[in-house]
């Protein structure tokens, strides 16, 4: 993974959403709600009922606000979990095949403002997406996840931040996906917010979370098959994140 550099809050682009929400009182009353993953000022996360409210709107995207379980909460169509409000934006810069692209993260919540390393957005229009890898070690019966490696990947063009700097036909590939002439500012951030909220159509519920976003586990080996058909190798809990009610992530 590229080296993060924190820089400046961009407050200015900052959803408060305090003025916007309906009473709760008026949301209970409502028939229509959705199922989603929520995640709590505390860190944890829950499967419950969320009642959309309405889309609110910055310079960079649209977002669904709802209500859930007496708290202001904004979907993340992206990661597909409800964060609560209000969401601001960090810039920082990252390194991506050699080379530091400029942009910013997403901070959700105001007690416990949690900073969504999962997720960059580059000034040159890319979403970037932090990627992962855990491996399962240790001895049988006490095995854990270890994080093995973990990079950015760029949702448009397939590249991964560890690779080699790119070449002269790799540079003119990526340049052939920018939007605009120099891809600044003015250019990406209309496009990130196409089509993220739609009054007209209501965010479909989603199925419980089953690992944090980002996360994945490596391809087990032989030997790792084989102890888990035979009943030897990991025995810790099933469901550690199977529902993802009650799980807490590492920040």
């Amino acid at each position: 993974m590229g080296k993060t550099r924190l820089v400046v809050l961009f407050a200015t682009a900052a959803i408060a959403v305090t003025a916007l929400a309906a009473p709760a009182s008026a949301a209970k009353e409502r028939e229509n709600y959705v199922l989603g993953t929520v995640r709590l000022e505390s860190g944890f996360y829950t499967y419950t009922k969320v009642y959309p409210m309405s889309v609110i709107s910055d310079q960079f995207f649209s977002y669904w606000v709802g209500l859930a379980d007496k708290q202001q909460v904004i979907f993340d169509p992206l990661a597909k979990i409800w964060y609560p409000a209000p969401v601001q934006y960090q810039r920082t810069s990252v390194i991506f095949r050699g080379a530091p692209v400029d942009g910013f993260m997403r901070m959700w919540g105001r007690t416990i403002p949690y900073i969504d390393g999962t997720f960059f957005f580059g000034v040159d229009g890319m979403t970037y997406k932090l990627v992962k890898k855990y491996k399962r070690v240790g001895p049988t019966g006490k095995r854990h996840r270890r994080l093995k490696s973990s990079y950015y990947l760029n949702l448009t063009t397939g590249e991964q931040s560890n690779w080699w700097p790119r070449t002269e036909e790799e540079l003119a590939y990526y340049k052939s996906f920018l939007p605009g002439a120099n891809a600044q500012g003015g250019d990406a951030f209309p496009k990130w917010a196409e089509g993220q909220a739609d009054p007209a159509e209501p965010p479909a519920s989603t199925a419980p979370m089953e690992s944090l976003p980002g996360d994945e586990e490596e391809t087990p080996s032989l030997a790792e098959v084989v102890e888990q058909a035979t009943g030897t190798g990991d025995t810790e809990a099933h469901g550690e994140r199977g529902t993802g009610e009650g799980k807490k992530d590492s920040e």
